[in-house]
């Protein structure tokens, strides 16, 4: 009977790639990526311990959650934007769903994504959805400036 279990294989510096064991261990036998998985173990361990007591120090996470209700008011004061049809958010974390252009799905998004990047505001595109997810050290001031940016190009944008 085979192992249904996944199998975790750590990249550098602090990344994974998930597979089935079978999966795995087929990589292994032709020996791709073996090296790479067993050469930098000790550093991608300490980048990522080093990583949790920043959060831990600066507190980010509780940073972030007493932005929540901000963020939550932010995203849906799109509600009722031209081709808005659905806002949706959780944590410091939104989405923006657009209505497609007829017989052009995601050349309204894309437009969108264009446009917030030349008025100075990274946001990304997955078809009509525009998502936005801030870095975790986000003030006040750059939320209500992501959102004033984004809901402008959302009336300039057919």
């Amino acid at each position: 009977m085979k192992a249904a279990v996944l199998a975790l294989v750590v990249l550098a510096p602090v990344s994974a790639a998930a597979a089935t064991a079978e999966d795995a261990y087929a990589l292994y036998a032709r020996g791709d990526y073996a090296e790479a998985i067993h050469a930098g173990e000790t550093s991608n361990a300490a980048a990522g311990l080093a990583t949790l007591e920043v959060y831990r120090t600066e507190g980010l996470f509780e940073r972030a959650a007493s932005l929540e209700s901000f963020w939550e008011d932010a995203v849906h004061s799109l509600r009722g934007a031209p081709n808005v049809i659905d806002l949706r958010n959780i944590g410091i974390v939104g989405a923006i769903e657009l209505e497609p252009r007829p017989g052009a799905p995601g050349a309204r998004g894309f437009e969108t994504f264009l446009k917030c990047f030349e008025a100075g505001v990274l946001v990304r595109s997955t078809a009509d959805t525009i998502a936005l997810s801030p870095p975790l050290i986000v003030e006040r001031d750059q939320i209500s400036h992501m959102f004033e940016v984004v809901g402008n190009v959302l009336r300039n944008v057919a």
